[in-house]
């Protein structure tokens, strides 16, 4: 919680020192993400998974000018990410090691995509967006925000691997919050390549499951049993004959306007079905000012798509003008909570 300073301000020297130190902080934060950037591109973390290794030895490995990189390390290790245990000789920290692949829960595929060059010229224009309420991303490549995030193919993979990379990480604190019991069909809508609805598949044995997206997203969907694959556009429709409709993080990338559009699809697909319910897989923002990274994934959506995180009043009011009424909101371990709508 932030301590509010109410009447004239009157700081004492050591408060001062605090707020300069904070504020140098943050300010050089795109440092350490142009710094992770470099070190998940070069996949150095897992170099390091079998012991530690000379700057010397991952350089020749990557290709990278060794005194450079040293530098990159040197200035990582400052920050917890990676320990220099002897002179230019560097170990995993806890941190690292969740960069590493190979690890259970690797985050290596996400933090890539956060640290995307890709953001740094969005997020240079983020005062655009500021002054205008439009995405900085259609200044910048003249393209609505989905095309250009995927005008290249390079940029995209980094984009989908981080959001399967961010399924996985949420998959279980999902299953372990939300009973799906009763639900004879999930269908995952914009699911990508399905891996959430896999694994609440593998979970409940009796359910089935329809994965709906793109035709160019679904032609490179694994096949897999009691999964059904639609290919489709979910401005248009979404095929009926499920109990429930699933959306991971597709709500919150579209204003308002879009956003009504796609839930009032999916309650027209529950029209005659008992205990037909809605289930909103996005982050809630809470009220104060204790630290909330949805309030920072809220500026992601606001230079690079037309969306926004929203409030448990925001989501009660956009459900309610697509005809379905929030029911409850179930908490997860993970950034992520599970908003459950109903037809009204």
């Amino acid at each position: 919680m932030s301590t509010a300073i109410v009447g004239p301000v009157a700081l004492t020297r050591e408060e001062e020192g605090a707020a300069i130190q904070q504020l140098l902080q943050m300010s050089m934060g795109f440092m350490v993400t142009s710094a992770l950037s470099v070190v998940t591109k070069l996949d150095i973390a897992d170099l390091l998974w079998d012991g530690p290794r000379h700057v010397t030895e991952l350089a020749a490995a990557t290709g990278a000018q060794d005194e450079a990189l040293y530098r990159v390390m040197r200035a990582l290790a400052s920050a917890g990410v990676f320990a220099e245990i002897d002179d230019k000789c560097f170990a995993l920290t806890p941190a690292a090691t969740m960069l590493c692949s190979k690890a259970d829960n690797s985050v290596r595929d996400l933090v890539h995509w956060i640290a995307d060059p890709f953001h740094y010229p969005v997020w240079a224009k983020i005062m655009h967006s500021v002054e205008t309420g439009t995405p900085a991303i259609e200044q910048v490549h003249g393209k609505a925000p989905f095309e250009a995030l995927f005008s290249d193919p390079e940029v995209g993979r980094s984009f989908n691997n981080g959001m399967t990379n961010f399924s996985h990480l949420c998959a279980p604190a999902i299953l372990e919050a939300y009973d799906f019991s009763g639900i004879r069909t999930l269908a995952d809508v914009a699911g990508g390549h399905g891996r959430l609805l896999r694994a609440i598949l593998q979970e409940y044995p009796a359910m089935e499951g329809t994965l709906f997206d793109l035709e160019s997203v679904i032609e490179g969907a694994p096949r897999g049993e009691r999964l059904r694959l639609v290919a489709g556009d979910m401005f248009d429709s979404v095929p009926a004959g499920a109990d429930a409709y699933m959306m991971q993080h597709i709500i919150h990338d579209w204003d308002d306007r879009s956003a009504r559009r796609i839930l009032t699809n999916c309650r027209r697909a529950l029209e005659g079905v008992k205990n037909g319910r809605v289930l909103l897989l996005e982050g809630v923002i809470r009220k104060g000012d204790d630290p909330d990274p949805h309030k920072f994934i809220d500026l992601e959506m606001l230079t690079m798509c037309t969306g926004k995180e929203r409030t448990e009043r925001e989501y009660r009011q956009l459900l309610a003008s697509a005809g379905l009424r929030l029911n409850r909101i179930v908490r997860t371990k993970q950034p992520i909570d599970i908003i459950e709508a109903i037809p009204v």
